[in-house]
């Protein structure tokens, strides 16, 4: 109206739309919708970086791998938390040398094999490895160096009665991450966590990881 006012004063050849009301009522209606957008993105950025349960009778699986860059030691690690966010079990396992993929690979691998023995129906799947993903949803060749193991995952992941599969940020993959680096210290074994490590010891790997931030 403001706009319509200054052109009838200065605009000579300026006629106001006879149907104004309709028009800002649309105008109304672009802005609000505007602003539901921003909302739904500053939504979704928060959640980028944060860790969300899974949805209601899922459980969730966030893996991940890890490589001391000098040694060359290849760890993972990973956790599951059922759509409460209750922890129901926790993994690392010592890899030996590789590569991370490798690692990434193995950590996915032995979260599948957990799931399994819990009983697991229906699983949500997190991993900061696109490749991975990729990998997994995608297929790849059976030359592949980890064919063999990917295979392994894919047996395992029919045995599901559901499964999501999404590709998260490091800053939501925290704990898995804890425990992968922490697997590095251990030896190559698998070690399974029925209940959280305690407080003190957590408040350490995270630590470790926000160090290397």
């Amino acid at each position: 109206m403001w706009k319509w006012r200054n052109k009838d004063i200065f605009d000579v050849g300026f006629h106001r739309p006879y149907n104004t009301s309709h028009i800002i009522l649309n105008a109304t209606i672009k802005w609000s919708h505007a602003q539901s957008k921003l909302n739904l993105v500053v939504q979704y950025c928060f959640n980028m970086f944060s860790w969300t349960m899974p949805d209601d009778g899922y459980v969730k699986l966030n893996v991940d791998g890890t490589r001391a860059g000098q040694s060359g030691q290849i760890g993972a690690g990973g956790v599951l938390n059922d759509h409460n966010g209750d922890w129901l079990a926790g993994f690392m396992i010592n890899v030996g040398k590789g590569h991370v993929l490798t690692a990434e690979a193995w950590g996915l691998l032995s979260g599948l094999k957990l799931a399994t023995d819990l009983q697991v129906n229906k699983i949500e799947i997190e991993s900061d490895s696109a490749i991975l993903i990729k990998l997994i949803v995608e297929g790849c060749e059976s030359s592949h160096p980890l064919g063999s193991i990917l295979n392994s995952c894919k047996s395992l992941l029919n045995g599901f009665e559901d499964v999501k599969i999404k590709h998260i940020f490091r800053e939501s993959n925290m704990t898995a991450d804890a425990m992968a680096k922490s697997s590095l210290s251990h030896d190559p074994e698998i070690v399974i966590f029925n209940t959280p490590p305690p407080p003190p010891k957590l408040q350490v790997l995270l630590w470790m990881i926000f160090v290397e931030l």
